[in-house]
């Protein structure tokens, strides 16, 4: 095969792995010195990072690279226990918030937390929905956080 001048080698032509996808994204979110990775213990192939975005942790999460695995990310905004007169109307803005404000993510009940959550497997997953999945739920967790806290009573997560 011939190449010329500025063409693309076979090499060159390969797909980034969804990891390296997940770590560009995470690079660019991230506060800097923020970022720590794992591997997941119970596994022989999941990963971990936690990030921090402006008032939020972040945690992503893959259980593998294969098309069956699935990339998990939440970010935790409230601690419960809330005001005991407030849960009910803290429960209400939350679905409220699902169905019209909260795109692919999820509030979530997480242990004894209110987080942000969505996941999805990597079968036939783009780089544009990796950056996608990954900057909805850091930026709404960031955007909700300080709120709900103030609203609703808890603390931070």
């Amino acid at each position: 095969m011939t190449t010329h001048a500025g063409s693309v080698s076979s090499e060159e032509l390969q797909l980034s792995t969804h990891r390296e996808e997940v770590e560009a994204v995470i690079d660019s979110l991230a506060v800097e010195g923020s970022v720590r990775f794992t591997q997941l213990p119970e596994s022989d192939q999941g990963l971990m990072w936690i990030f921090k975005y402006g008032t939020v942790r972040v945690f992503v999460v893959m259980s593998g690279e294969t098309d069956d695995d699935t990339l998990t990310i939440w970010a935790p905004v409230l601690k419960l226990p809330v005001a005991p007169d407030k849960s009910t109307a803290l429960f209400e803005q939350l679905l409220r918030s699902n169905w019209l404000e909260t795109w692919e993510a999820r509030f979530c009940l997480r242990e004894d937390e209110v987080a942000l959550h969505t996941m999805r497997t990597l079968d036939s997953i783009d780089p544009a929905e990796i950056s996608r999945a990954i900057t909805i739920v850091a930026t709404l967790a960031d955007e909700y956080d300080e709120v709900l806290i103030e609203q609703f009573g808890g603390g931070a997560p």
